[in-house]
């Protein structure tokens, strides 16, 4: 028996997923944002995708700088994760300070990267596309690193990642840890 699934429901239907944070700066504005619509898009070259709310302070940031960053934090640095992505940046000068995370400019592009993330992708933006209340920017990954937990692929040995299973349940958490 299947039931039909509203259009407005249909980006539930991916859950859970791995959020990452989306960072960017420009004119001395970092921002820092929570997504769950990014992906990888071409493995050579090595390109990613992030679809980002064009209301965002950091659509702002992303368009005006033409660079961002793709950060992954630990299930342990959740509430730092939650306040980037259940807070507004309007107004805000360096959203990742605000959320109590430390950062510094990426080795090869002057994106924020958290001291706390325990991979992350510096980013340049290839092309960008409307589409509906989103702008997907497709980028080319300039530059990749990741902990020693991560080899040919991640081994959880030191990283949990945060699963994001969606705001509509009722009485749990919407964020879970991961476990094998």
């Amino acid at each position: 028996m299947y039931k039909e699934v509203p259009h407005e429901r249909v980006h539930r239907l991916f859950y859970p997923v791995i959020p990452v944070i989306i960072t960017a700066e420009h004119g001395g504005t970092i921002g820092a944002m929570m997504a769950s619509s990014c992906i990888p898009i071409s493995l050579n070259p090595s390109m990613v995708g992030v679809a980002i709310m064009t209301t965002h302070t950091t659509h702002r940031l992303v368009k005006e700088s033409g660079q961002f960053a793709v950060c992954w934090l630990s299930y342990d640095k959740l509430d730092k994760a939650v306040y980037v992505g259940e807070t507004s940046g309007v107004g805000v000068q360096d959203k990742l300070k605000a959320a109590g995370l430390s950062h510094k400019p990426g080795r090869k592009l002057p994106v924020p990267i958290p001291d706390e993330a325990v991979a992350w992708l510096e980013c340049k933006v290839a092309w960008s596309r409307v589409s509906g209340d989103h702008e997907l920017f497709a980028a080319d990954v300039v530059a990749a690193y990741a902990q020693e937990d991560f080899g040919e692929y991640w081994r959880f040995e030191n990283y949990t990642p945060i699963f994001y299973v969606g705001k509509a349940r009722p009485d749990t958490s919407r964020y879970v840890p991961f476990r094998l």
